[in-house]
């Protein structure tokens, strides 16, 4: 799995895959069930994308959605990163309130995140209140239970959330 995963979400999505895919005939993952799924690609496009949401850049966001849904990249793998985006905005900005005067490497260490990822999302932290957030995550949460129940479409509903940024 490692040599098919490059990160944690994509590895996690592959476990799922593979649930499904040995689930009926209850028997075990193997090797060749893994290599059956190819190489996983993590498109940078969907980071630079979450970035411009978390950044409120409205303009690039669109862009960036639009070339995502030109790849056809899966709404919902978007809608996934879209809320690991605030999930991490929202941690760090806790972390920092928590841990008073501590350094992003301290942060990243006590939520187990790379270094990287923190310091990227520390420069969010201050474009969000933290009543900002709980609404994020209020839409998102609703926009998760639409699609699911038939009652949205994702693409309408990501499209409507970026232009409230």
């Amino acid at each position: 799995m490692a040599e098919v995963c490059g990160d944690t979400f994509e590895a996690m999505h592959l476990v799922n895959q593979l649930v499904a895919l040995v689930a009926r005939e209850k028997r075990p993952i193997t090797v060749d069930d893994v290599g059956q799924f190819g190489e996983v690609k993590i498109d940078d496009d969907i980071f630079a994308l979450v970035d411009a949401i978390g950044s409120r850049d409205k303009k690039r966001a669109f862009k960036l959605l639009e070339e995502q849904w030109r790849q056809r990249v899966n709404d919902q793998y978007l809608f996934s990163m879209l809320v690991r985006q605030f999930r991490l905005v929202a941690s760090v900005a806790a972390a920092r309130d928590e841990l008073e005067k501590a350094s992003s490497n301290d942060i990243a260490q006590h939520l187990g995140l790379h270094p990287f990822v923190v310091k990227k999302t520390l420069a969010l932290v201050p474009r969000y209140t933290s009543k900002d957030l709980s609404s994020a995550y209020q839409e998102l949460i609703e926009m998760d239970r639409a699609a699911k129940t038939g009652r949205g479409e994702m693409d309408v509903m990501m499209t409507a959330f970026v232009s409230r940024l």
